[in-house]
């Protein structure tokens, strides 16, 4: 049932909007498109919504570093748990990560009571959900909906076009936030082995001041890896330019779950090297082993130089990777569908 023109329902969303993960702009977009009143989460506006949305609720994760900070967090549960009980609010997490980037604690009496407040967990793979019951079997209860990671052709600034590389010496980029998860210091260490056939650039806005160090001296004894470290996030026109200036590019995460940064290169028609983990070989099944080359074990220069042979040997369509699959239109149509059996389930409607 499509919401009326006399009723739109509000859906606090936190994060609503996003400098650096153009995912959130188009969640939030699908779900206006689909009559819903979308509004920033705010606690004071938690008496006129019908749904809450957290996109990576971290602070109901991480062990605190202050008394202050827990029972801060501690509150904004029963606030929404308030809402829940007299309001017939709905709290829906979207799981785009199992755990936080690079967490060394998780505080599981917090993440417990925030789990106990959940109406439901949207999942962006078959992957991320199977992670998501093994790591919390309290959740075995709470409705799920697997869904996917949408693609960013929707918001491209310029029509993405296909690498028109000489056969031979590559041009490699890698993108994002600067930190330890995404393996960069072994990335540069393998990249610096093979000079002959492959250049490396890595630009992002610096997390990890002591990794960016590390970076800097390590990039400083190689002959064919540069990196930019920025203190601001890559805008849109900046992004494009530089995945376009790649021939193809390398994203060795030690750990992840759904990688955004995946689907942007894909969308800007760019082959990606990463490993074999999370959802990535689920969008391997659906683009294309030439389009998304998935590695097992440790990154090495053996498997950055078998990466660039099989682009070397491949002819690769101006159209691009099929993303059909991964379209808005699914993903909204998805949270409609789940957000309203919410509802349904205890005998209110959308």
């Amino acid at each position: 049932m499509t919401p009326t023109t006399s009723f739109k329902p509000t859906i606090l969303l936190s994060p609503m909007k996003s400098d650096f993960n153009h995912f959130i702009d188009s969640f939030s977009n699908t779900l206006a498109d689909r009559g819903y009143r979308v509004r920033p989460y705010a606690t004071k506006s938690l008496g006129a919504a019908n749904v809450v949305v957290f996109h990576w609720p971290n602070e109901f994760f991480l062990k605190k570093n202050s008394v202050s900070r827990l029972l801060k967090s501690y509150k904004r549960i029963l606030f929404m748990r308030y809402f829940r009980r007299f309001n017939n609010l709905k709290v829906i997490w979207i799981s785009h990560n199992i755990f936080p980037h690079d967490a060394t604690e998780v505080d599981r009496r917090l993440l417990s009571f925030f789990f106990g407040t959940l109406d439901g967990i949207v999942c962006l793979s078959n992957a991320s959900r199977n992670q998501l019951l093994a790591s919390y079997p309290l959740c075995r209860n709470t409705p799920i909906l697997v869904t996917v990671h949408g693609h960013y052709r929707d918001i491209q600034l310029a029509p993405a076009k296909i690498s028109r590389w000489q056969k031979g010496r590559l041009r490699l980029g890698c993108f994002g936030q600067i930190r330890r998860y995404k393996n960069l210091l072994a990335l540069v260490e393998c990249a610096s082995e093979i000079p002959d056939i492959a250049d490396l650039e890595i630009v992002g806005k610096t997390i990890d001041s002591m990794l960016a160090e590390e970076l800097e001296y390590a990039v400083s004894r190689t002959s064919n890896v540069t990196f930019a470290s920025r203190e601001t996030y890559l805008d849109n026109t900046e992004l494009e330019n530089f995945i376009d200036s790649c021939d193809a590019v390398a994203l060795p995460y030690r750990n992840i779950t759904n990688s955004g940064a995946v689907l942007h290169a894909l969308s800007r028609n760019r082959p990606v090297l990463a490993p074999k983990l999370g959802s990535l070989p689920e969008l391997q099944n659906d683009v294309g082993k030439e389009w998304l080359y998935l590695y097992e074990g440790e990154l090495s220069s053996g498997i950055l130089t078998d990466f660039i042979s099989n682009l070397n040997a491949r002819e690769y369509s101006a159209a691009g990777p099929d993303l059909s699959r991964y379209g808005w239109d699914r993903i909204g149509s998805d949270c409609d569908q789940f957000f309203k059996s919410l509802f349904e389930s205890k005998g209110n409607n959308l």
